[in-house]
């Protein structure tokens, strides 16, 4: 190695096969362009540009990808949801429940301002019992089950009390029940 102008740099000597040799003097390399010509030092430039423009490009789409959920398998649904109470509609469509201006909304599910549409756009789908009870001011326990609005809960486990969850039309279980998008979610509390 010596012949080659090489020195083994004892620092970093691992064993015979892993010694790390620099040069012992330095001279500048002169390289040419594509176009012709010497680039002469500076010619490390282009190049180190290059290399960290690439990077950069490849950390913006990794970027990219992450934001706009290209690649990965992401919920995103949405569909009208209602609620009534003893036949009347409920406000449910009030800024309270809305993701905008409540403190602890959920992604998994969760309604906005100006719509009228439940969203679903968690990393995983949920039953619509867990969506329930990711709203903001309302809780729902599946057994009874017990839904609580505004702080006033519906006990189903007590004789006048029903409640009632309809999608497209039809009764669910809403504890096994995954909403598709698109989906009419209706939620009907009798308590007489």
């Amino acid at each position: 190695m010596e012949e080659l102008g090489l020195t083994p740099y004892p620092a970093l000597d691992k064993g015979p096969e892993t010694t790390v040799m620099a040069q012992s003097t330095f001279e500048p390399v002169q390289r040419h362009s594509r176009v012709g010509g010497s680039t002469g030092r500076g010619s490390r430039f282009p190049g180190v540009f290059r290399r960290l423009t690439t990077c950069m490009c490849a950390v913006m789409l990794c970027a990219w990808t992450v934001a706009c959920g290209v690649g990965d398998d992401r919920v995103d649904r949405r569909g009208p949801i209602e609620f009534f109470v003893d036949g009347e509609p409920y406000g449910i469509h009030a800024d309270r429940f809305q993701a905008e201006h409540a403190e602890d909304h959920a992604m998994a599910f969760h309604m906005h301002e100006d719509s009228e549409n439940w969203y679903m756009e968690g990393q995983a789908p949920v039953t619509v019992a867990e969506g329930l009870d990711l709203l903001p001011h309302v809780a729902f326990q599946p057994e009874g089950p017990v839904l609580t609005i505004d702080g006033v809960s519906y006990d189903a486990s007590e004789p006048e009390v029903v409640i009632q969850v309809i999608v497209d039309g039809e009764a669910v279980d809403s504890t096994e029940h995954v909403l598709d998008d698109g989906q009419h979610l209706r939620v009907e509390i009798r308590t007489h």
